[in-house]
C-alpha cells in the first residue's frame, strides 16, 4: 500500500485561543478567521480550541500600561518635551503619562510579568503556534472616529489582540487571510519567546496555503507537499527545557515515521539487506546488550570486545582466502574501510614507493565515490577511467593511465551501480608488474561472493589472488548485521602500521587508533559476531542460493523483452537494467515508482539499479510485462518475493 501523502501543514498543531481575543469580532473578521482555520485543517494542520483563564483577570491588563507607558516615556519623553508643538495632544498625553510611573511600580510590574510569562509559555508550548485574528475589527471609517468615546474604544480594540503577545514577551507574525475583494483581515500566529524561526516557518507555510487557495479555488485542498513538512522543519529548532514522557516520545517517533517506507518492505529494492526475522532479532539483541560499551576502551574496560572483534576479523579472513599472517579491522562502514585502505596505501608508498609529486589512484568508472572522498581528504589525485560497454574495468585502459606517480589501483567485486565484477586477477598481475597497491572493494560482495562461488562460477576476487593487498567488505550488507559495521582487510598484518594513527606526546601518554573514529559502538561489533555465529556458512549459503535464483529469473525475464536490457553480466545480488534504442527509461522508472517500487536510479546509462534481498519464497514467481507505446516494467503485486 502506498504511504499516505504529507500535506504542507501535516502535523502542525494550531491552538485557537477562546478567551478575550474572539470577543466582539466584526462579522467579516469572524467569517475570514473561521474560513482560514478550515483551509488550514484541509492542509493537514490540527486545530484545537483552548481557554486561558489568565487573560480574563484584570491584573495583567492593569500592569501592562505601567510597563508600556514607562518604556514610551524613556524612549520619547525628552524629545516630546523639547518639541511639544510638533506632537498631537493625544499622543503627547500618552508619552508624558509614563513620567508619573514610580520606579518601584515599574519593578513590581516587571516581576509580575516575568512570573506569569513562564506560565504563559508553558501553555503556549502545547502547540506549534497559538492563532487568533490580528485585529478584531476591519478598518474603521474615518467618520466613526469623530466621536472621542467611539474613537477610544476603536483604538483599544485595534491593539487588544496584540497585547498578550507583547505582555508575555512572545514572538508573533501575521499574514492576511481574507478572501479576494474583501476588507483586510489578519491571521496572527504566536509562540514562546525565542521561537522566532518556528513562527516564521509556520507563517511562511500558512501564507503559501492561503495564496494557493485564493489563486486556484478549483485545486484540491489536499495537494501533497514536496520535501519536508513544516513540522519536520521546526520540531528541532528549540531544545526544550523539560523532557517528555517515554510513552509520549515513542508515540511521537512512531507518528513521525508513519509515512516512511518500511525498510524491509518487498517493494524496497534499495539497500535493505533483509535475511529474515530471526537474523534481525539476533543482531538487534546483541547490539542492545553491548549498547553502552565503547571499542576505544576495549583494552582497559571491555576485553570481550577485543576478542569478539578479532574473531570477526579471523572468520572474514578465512572466508575471503587470506594467506597466513593477514590482518584487518572492524570499521563503521564501507566508506571508512575505503578511506583507511587509501590511507594505508599512501603511507606504504611514502616508505616503499615514493613519488615525485602528488600520488595518484586509478579507478574504474563504476568504482565507488568513497575513493574520491578519500583522495580529496588526503591530497591525492584520483583518475577515474571512462565507462566501458562491459561495465567492468578495461585493464589495458588502466595500464595506459598509470604514471610514475600512481601508487594504487582499484577493482570492484562487484561494482555497486551495476553488479559486475572487475577482472581482479588481471588487475593483480598489473599491480605486481608495476609494484602498485591493489585494493578490491567488496563492500557489497564480501559476504555474498564467497558463498556464490560454491553455487556458480565466480572469477577470482579475494585475498587469495596474489597481488591483492587490501579489501573492504561490509558486514552490514550481505553480512546481515546491524549498521554500521564493515571490515578493512590486509594480505599482510604489517600493513596495519600504515593504517594506524599515532600521537606520541599527549597528557594521557601515547594516543593511537586503527580507525578514523575514536569512540566506536561495541554493539555493532557484537551484532556482527552474533549474526555470523548464528548463520554459519550454511545460513549464508542458503540465503545466497535464493538470491542467485531470483537474479537468474529476473535476468531471464528481462532478456525476453525488446525494450529493456541487463547491463553487463551481474554476478552478485545487484542488477542494472537499461533501455534499448527508443525506450524512455525515465518513463519506466516513473511507472515503477507509481506502482510503489523503490530503487536507485542509474543516470549513465539511464536505467534502474535493483538490489535483491532474501525471503523464504525468494524468486518463486516473477512477472514482467511491457507496453509498446509507453514501455514500463511491471510486476504483478504480491507475486514477487524478492526485491
Amino acid at each position: 500500500m502506498a504511504a499516505a501523502p504529507q500535506y504542507p501543514l501535516h502535523g502542525v498543531s494550531l491552538g485557537v485561543l477562546q478567551d478575550l481575543v474572539l470577543d466582539e469580532l466584526d462579522r467579516p473578521v469572524a467569517a475570514a478567521f473561521e474560513n482560514a482555520l478550515r483551509i488550514l485543517k484541509d492542509a493537514g494542520a490540527t486545530v484545537t480550541q483552548f481557554s486561558w483563564a489568565e487573560l480574563q483577570r484584570p491584573d495583567w491588563r492593569d500592569v501592562f500600561p505601567v510597563i508600556t507607558h514607562s518604556d514610551i516615556h524613556a524612549c520619547h519623553g525628552r524629545f516630546a518635551e523639547e518639541n511639544a508643538d510638533l506632537i498631537e495632544p493625544g499622543v503627547m498625553r500618552v508619552i508624558m503619562h509614563g513620567k508619573t510611573v514610580l520606579p518601584q511600580d515599574r519593578a513590581d510590574a516587571l516581576a509580575f510579568r516575568n512570573r506569569v510569562s513562564q506560565e504563559a509559555h508553558d501553555i503556549i508550548s502545547r502547540f506549534h503556534v497559538v492563532v487568533m485574528p490580528t485585529v478584531p475589527l476591519v478598518a474603521p471609517l474615518v467618520s466613526s472616529l469623530s466621536d472621542p468615546e467611539q474613537a477610544k474604544k476603536i483604538e483599544f480594540m485595534i491593539g487588544r489582540n496584540n497585547e498578550p503577545a507583547n505582555f508575555f514577551d512572545c514572538c508573533a507574525a501575521t499574514v492576511p487571510c481574507q478572501s479576494a475583494g474583501e476588507l483586510p483581515v489578519g491571521f496572527l500566529m504566536m509562540a514562546r519567546n525565542g521561537d522566532d524561526r518556528r513562527v516564521l516557518t509556520v507563517a511562511n507555510a500558512v501564507e503559501a496555503v492561503f495564496k494557493t487557495r485564493g489563486s486556484d479555488r478549483r485545486r484540491s485542498t489536499n495537494q501533497p507537499m514536496r520535501g519536508k513538512t513544516v513540522v519536520q522543519v521546526i520540531e528541532n529548532l528549540r531544545f526544550a527545557e523539560n523532557g517528555r514522557p517515554e510513552g509520549e516520545l515513542l508515540q511521537d517517533l512512531e507518528q513521525q515515521r508513519k509515512n516512511d517506507f518500511v525498510w524491509n518492505n518487498p517493494h524496497n529494492m534499495k539497500a535493505a539487506y533483509w535475511a529474515g526475522e530471526d537474523v534481525f532479532r539476533i543482531g538487534r539483541e546483541a547490539y542492545a546488550a553491548f549498547h553502552g560499551d565503547n571499542m576505544i576502551y576495549g583494552k582497559l574496560l571491555y576485553p570481550s570486545l577485543l576478542e569478539i572483534s578479532a574473531e570477526v576479523v579471523a572468520m572474514a579472513l578465512e572466508m575471503l582466502g587470506a594467506p597466513e599472517g593477514a590482518g584487518g579491522t572492524v570499521t563503521s562502514g564501507g566508506t571508512e574501510s575505503i578511506i583507511l585502505a587509501v590511507k594505508t596505501a599512501r603511507e606504504w608508498a611514502r616508505n616503499e614507493r615514493p613519488t615525485k609529486s602528488a600520488p595518484e589512484i586509478v579507478v574504474g568508472y563504476t568504482c565507488h565515490p568513497a575513493f574520491n572522498k578519500a583522495a580529496e581528504l588526503m591530497g591525492l589525485k584520483l583518475v577515474r577511467l571512462p565507462p566501458t560497454s562491459s561495465c567492468r574495468v578495461d585493464v589495458e585502459m588502466m595500464r595506459q593511465h598509470i604514471t610514475e606517480n600512481t601508487i594504487m589501483i582499484v577493482g570492484s567485486a562487484p561494482a555497486y551501480p551495476i553488479g559486475c565484477i572487475d577482472p581482479i586477477s588481471e588487475l593483480a598481475e598489473l599491480a605486481r608488474d608495476r609494484n602498485l597497491w591493489l585494493h578490491v572493494d567488496a563492500c557489497v560482495g564480501g559476504f555474498f561472493l564467497p558463498f556464490a562461488k560454491e553455487i556458480e562460477e565466480i572469477p577470482p576476487f579475494d585475498l587469495s589472488v596474489k597481488g591483492v593487498r587490501s579489501m573492504s567488505a561490509d558486514l552490514h550488507k550481505y553480512g546481515y548485521t546491524s549498521r554500521g559495521a564493515s571490515l578493512v582487510l590486509f594480505s599482510e598484518k604489517r600493513y596495519e602500521e600504515y593504517q594506524r594513527f599515532v600521537l606520541e606526546d599527549w597528557p594521557t601518554g601515547q594516543f593511537t587508533t586503527l580507525t578514523i573514529a575514536g569512540s566506536r559502538p561495541g554493539g555493532a561489533v557484537a551484532s556482527a559476531w552474533a549474526v555470523m555465529k548464528y548463520l554459519g556458512r550454511s545460513g549464508y549459503r542458503q540465503r545466497t542460493q535464493k538470491i542467485i535464483e531470483a537474479r537468474r529469473a529476473i535476468v531471464s525475464a528481462v532478456q525476453q523483452l525488446d525494450e529493456v536490457c541487463v547491463l553487463g553480466e551481474p554476478l552478485a545480488g545487484i542488477i542494472g537494467i537499461g533501455g534499448t534504442t527508443g525506450t524512455d527509461m525515465k518513463a519506466v522508472r516513473q511507472g515503477m515508482i507509481d506502482r510503489n517500487w523503490r530503487f536507485a536510479p542509474l543516470e549513465n546509462p539511464v536505467g534502474i539499479n535493483i538490489l535483491l534481498n532474501y525471503t523464504r519464497r525468494c524468486g518463486r514467481r516473477i512477472h514482467w510485462r511491457s507496453e509498446k507505446r509507453d514501455p514500463r516494467l511491471k510486476s504483478r503485486e504480491g507475486t514477487n518475493e524478492v526485491h
